[in-house]
């Protein structure tokens, strides 16, 4: 199952509104989504992976796609867990109107290409305009350019820093070993993202 993590309600809207836009012709129209904690996850039996990246264009949404996996019946396990925080009354369901997209779109248009690439700028102008997606073409050229220059969220290169150290792939240095980081996860956001692009 595929979900994102957030750490706060305004991060909740816009990683739904980045995650619209992934649609093939993505509409702008009352949407609920689940509020899942990792203490429902572990209680059912279920474990997080961070291996698959999400396709939204916006690196901060897409570095935190994660996916549950597991047994099937396992998931119904988790299902029953959130109805039951429901009706104790947990606040497990969120509701986000036109106003919260709106908002959400308005804040990427204004990131610079380096925090959201210029094709998802043109898709959310087709969103908020209500023109078709279809007709737009990819400047992959550009697309490279950017996806070269992306900025990668701090704690995904801490991680990768550290992971490299660990794993014995370091350079000895920490600034080092950053540059590294950021180097790698820029080549898998970009393979990833174009290879999508292309099979689309």
């Amino acid at each position: 199952m595929s979900s994102y993590w957030a750490d706060d309600e305004i991060e909740e809207v816009r990683i739904a509104a980045a995650h619209l836009l992934t649609e093939p012709e993505p509409k702008i129209e009352l949407r609920y989504l689940v509020r899942i904690l990792e203490s429902d996850v572990t209680e059912a039996g279920l474990w997080v992976e961070d291996s698959l990246l999400g396709e939204t264009g916006i690196p901060w949404v897409d570095f935190r796609h994660r996916d549950i996996v597991g047994p099937k019946e396992h998931f119904e396990r988790l299902a029953k867990i959130i109805l039951e925080r429901l009706r104790a009354g947990r606040d497990r369901i969120r509701r986000i109107g036109r106003a919260q997209f709106e908002a959400a779109y308005q804040h990427f248009a204004a990131l610079p290409a380096t925090a959201r690439l210029t094709r998802t700028s043109e898709i959310i102008a087709c969103v908020v305009n209500k023109t078709p997606v279809a007709d737009l073409k990819s400047d992959v050229a550009l697309l490279k350019e950017e996806l070269a220059r992306i900025t990668i969220p701090e704690e995904t290169i801490a991680l990768r820093a550290h992971c490299l150290e660990e794993t014995g792939r370091g350079t000895g240095s920490c600034d080092r070993n950053w540059t590294k980081a950021v180097d790698e996860l820029r080549d898998v956001y970009a393979d990833e993202f174009l290879r999508k692009l292309i099979a689309k």
